[in-house]
């Protein structure tokens, strides 16, 4: 049964989300289903997980489709975006979330890596919003960028990642300046430290124990839900009226 509360309705509505094979993209795919919207989910390199996910999503979405895209190259983001609007017909909410993460000393990154952090997550989602623009124009759509609080507070081991997502959020309220006046609402969620399977280990650990868990105020590690339940409501009409924002997704660790 559908869950569709006042305020909160994508029926007939196709919702766009990337790297949504696993973890946080998953559950963003999964929740934006279970309100009724039609999802593309968009993966990489893991057909296996991808169609997991469909499956899951068939049992309570009108419709849903994988489209494989490696958001690191503009020609397969156009290709995809082609092929979205050829099975869906329009594009009403775009989330970016797909992105890479290497934890590698400053002194020791490479030009290779540096390369691979920035093209995936950084001209990833500058091009994907690019080529969707013209249907979320039509839509009168919205964009949600996946930032990380890396790039609020600066990251020591991944100062490459953190440079990408601080520039994912100057990118939003860019975006959110250009494209208000034309009905296109742009905003991102910072996720702190958020328990998915790339993760799960770390918060086993004793290290996470005694050092991340005594930093975060509420007292817990959050869930992929925690993340998509902001995408519903940022997505939703409920937040018409918010633009240009990151809205921090972290139990209060980091405060802005």
């Amino acid at each position: 049964m559908l869950n569709i509360d006042k305020g909160i309705n994508f029926t007939n509505k196709t919702v766009v989300v990337t790297g949504s094979s696993r973890g946080i993209g998953a559950e963003i795919a999964k929740s934006f289903a279970r309100y009724g919207a039609n999802v593309a989910i968009c993966y990489f390199q893991n057909l296996q997980k991808a169609n997991k996910v469909k499956k899951e999503l068939k049992k309570i979405s009108q419709k849903s489709e994988i489209f494989k895209c490696d958001i690191s190259r503009i020609s397969s983001i156009k290709k995809t975006i082609d092929l979205i609007i050829k099975e869906f017909g329009s594009l009403d909410v775009l989330i970016n979330n797909a992105g890479v993460l290497k934890q590698t000393n400053f002194e020791e990154i490479q030009e290779k890596e540096y390369d691979w952090i920035l093209d995936t997550n950084l001209k990833g989602t500058f091009f994907f919003c690019q080529y969707s623009l013209p249907y979320l124009l039509k839509s009168h759509g919205t964009i949600i960028n996946i930032a990380s609080v890396g790039g609020q507070r600066g990251g020591p081991k991944a100062p490459h990642y953190s440079a990408s997502k601080a520039a994912i959020i100057s990118l939003t309220k860019s975006l959110s300046n250009i494209y208000a006046p034309k009905g296109i609402r742009v905003n991102s969620i910072s996720p702190g430290q958020i328990a998915t399977e790339m993760t799960k280990e770390v918060f086993k650990s004793k290290f996470y124990k005694t050092n991340l868990l005594p930093k975060i105020p509420l007292g817990r590690v959050g869930q992929p839900l925690d993340v998509a339940n902001t995408a519903i409501f940022l997505a939703s009409d409920l937040a018409d009226y918010i633009t240009g924002q990151t809205i921090n997704v972290n139990g209060g660790e980091y405060l802005s």
